[in-house]
């Protein structure tokens, strides 16, 4: 994750030959840096549009979210959404040099585009009724 060393630390691979997998690093590559960059990214708009959505009369399908939605409103909503995306990307980039970490924060990344996807659709379906 992010430590005192994340832009001058050394590590950015393994401290023994052949090390690669399984390992913890200081720097993270630029494929790493842009897929942690797209799923905020990614995250913010997904909240932005799923209040657009609540406030064209949409609801929350998740039960969990739609009970934080009414306790604490759309910016109750927005900050619980933040911090779960940014918990799993924290978790994930700690661990990234580890094959399951990386196909998930792929599989993050995607999970996200497919979620604007959704939004679009229903965007979509909304202007044409």
């Amino acid at each position: 994750m992010l430590s005192r060393y994340w832009l001058r630390g050394r590590r950015r691979g393994g401290r023994r030959d052949g090390e690669t997998q399984r390992i913890y690093v200081d720097r993270y590559t630029s494929v790493e840096v842009a897929l942690a960059a797209a799923v905020l990214v990614l995250a913010l708009a997904d909240v932005a549009l799923t209040a657009i959505h609540l406030a064209h009369g949409g609801e929350e399908l998740n039960p969990l979210l739609a009970a934080v939605l009414e306790r604490a409103g759309v910016a109750g909503l927005a900050a619980v959404r933040m911090a779960v995306s940014g918990l799993a990307l924290a978790v994930l980039l700690l661990h990234v040099r580890w094959p399951l970490a990386r196909h998930g924060l792929v599989g993050l990344c995607t999970l996200h585009v497919a979620l604007l996807g959704w939004h679009a659709v229903v965007a979509f379906d909304r202007t044409i009724v």
